[in-house]
């Protein structure tokens, strides 16, 4: 497999630019500079990935646009504080090294303009505030959408991902470009796996409907999917955070028992006890859903359906606590991928061990196959070499049971789902998700 430059990221970049539609938003037409000028923002912006600053690695994030598109008057949460230098400076290396330290990562950005008579210029930082990182991490605060623009993450050695506004666009990783339409948390196939437990919460929560002594209001069939998929990012992220790495393997309900005996496939070192407590998720997502329809019930409005877009801009003070407990349980969970071996939930969440072992290997030598759609239906066939242990784990135990998901972390940060499907063990490159206009949730 041949590896992937910054002159391959500009292509794709090109390429994607014009055929990419914010569907119903009204924006001003932003175009793209030259190829050339594309290409060298991307080549230095990866040069200096690669660099340290007084043992500092480089993670920085660029905005290619006029300042103009940031109103001087406001700033986070609700919008981007812009702060214009009084002389710009050249976009170059050295500028972006000495930079970087003073536009944080997780809330600022560089301001860069392209000027055909002077070439790209810094003109200053952007501070965005923290909530946009909800995008991968999960969360459940309004984010506020980047203009209609060339930004790009710097996120650590040779990888970049680049963004039309806050819609992800491609990223060039390990030599590797990948592209938002493999983004499998939003793929049929693993919907119709989880959608019986879905059913389940659904289900939970209308049993608790006739005791209300007011009206409810009536909840979104998707909610559930869109709450457990936030829950899922921030695990994901937090094991990210902790460099260390793990496996995440969620169990079909009919296997459970199954592997909690002895059995050929996993031995799970700290088992939980089957009780209340394991089902926490659960619980706490049926209690939401309870609250939020409460919140918003009126006897005026009988047949009101309320989902995501009501539940981040609630402020109800029981639903924020409710969120908060959600995501200090997955926060738990993640700690528990810290330790050596495999964390064990069922598809609902439900926690029944960790520190688990994999029982056999998977060779290198045989053929896995790298999904390039989320439905996994383009593909490209490769040997299950140059992975580490946890990846050869997870691909044996889906080979063996097919039915198993899992999530396996490498100690750098990059994530890959693994299923079996279509005869192939099947892996996904995970991507940060879409950011949502809050006029449009």
């Amino acid at each position: 497999m041949k590896h992937a430059y910054p002159h391959h990221l500009s292509e794709e970049i090109l390429r994607l630019w014009d055929n990419f539609s914010e569907t119903g938003r009204s924006k001003r037409y932003n175009k793209l500079p030259d190829g050339e000028v594309l290409e060298y923002l991307i080549s230095t912006c990866y040069q200096v990935s690669m660099m340290r600053e007084e043992l500092r690695s480089q993670r920085f994030r660029i905005a290619l646009c006029d300042l103009s598109e940031f109103p001087p008057e406001v700033g986070p949460p609700y919008g981007f504080l812009r702060i214009v230098f009084t002389e710009p400076r050249a976009f170059h290396e050295y500028e972006l090294l000495k930079l970087s330290p003073a536009s944080e990562f997780e809330s600022s950005l560089i301001g860069v303009c392209h000027d055909p008579a002077k070439g790209l210029q810094i003109w200053g930082l952007i501070n965005s505030g923290t909530r946009w990182i909800q995008a991968f991490q999960g969360g459940s605060k309004i984010i506020m959408p980047m203009p209609d623009s060339l930004v790009l993450d710097i996120t650590g050695p040779g990888s970049i991902r680049a963004y039309r506004g806050s819609n992800i666009l491609a990223q060039l990783s390990a030599g590797r470009i990948t592209m938002p339409h493999t983004n499998v948390l939003h793929s049929r196939w693993l919907a119709r796996r989880v959608e019986s437990v879905h059913k389940e919460i659904i289900e939970m929560h209308i049993r608790n409907r006739p005791g209300a002594d007011i009206a409810w209001a009536t909840i979104s069939e998707s909610f559930v999917a869109r709450l457990y998929e936030q829950v899922i990012k921030r695990i994901i992220s937090s094991v990210r955070n902790m460099k260390h790495g793990g496996i995440i393997i969620l169990f079909p309900p009919g296997l459970i028992q199954r592997i909690t005996s002895p059995n050929p496939y996993v031995f799970i070192k700290y088992m939980f006890k089957y009780e209340e407590p394991v089902r926490r998720l659960r619980w706490l997502t049926v209690a939401i859903m309870n609250e939020l329809a409460k919140h918003y019930g009126s006897s005026k409005e009988p047949g009101k359906v309320v989902g995501w877009g009501e539940y981040i801009a609630a402020s109800n003070k029981t639903l924020l606590e409710l969120d908060e407990a959600l995501f200090e349980c997955a926060r738990l969970i993640a700690n528990l991928a810290t330790v050596d071996g495999a964390v064990i939930l069922t598809r609902g969440l439900d926690l029944v061990g960790f520190g688990a072992v994999i029982k056999g290997t998977f060779s290198k030598e045989e053929i896995i196959a790298r999904a390039l759609d989320s439905e996994g239906e383009q593909r490209v066939y490769e040997r299950a070499e140059g992975v580490g242990t946890r990846h050869l784990a997870a691909y044996h135990l889906c080979k063996e049971i097919p039915d198993v998901l899992a999530t396996v972390i490498s100690q750098d940060g990059n994530t890959s789902l693994v299923t079996w499907m279509n005869d192939f063990v099947t892996y996904w490159d995970f991507l940060p998700m879409t950011v949502e206009d809050p006029e449009l949730v």
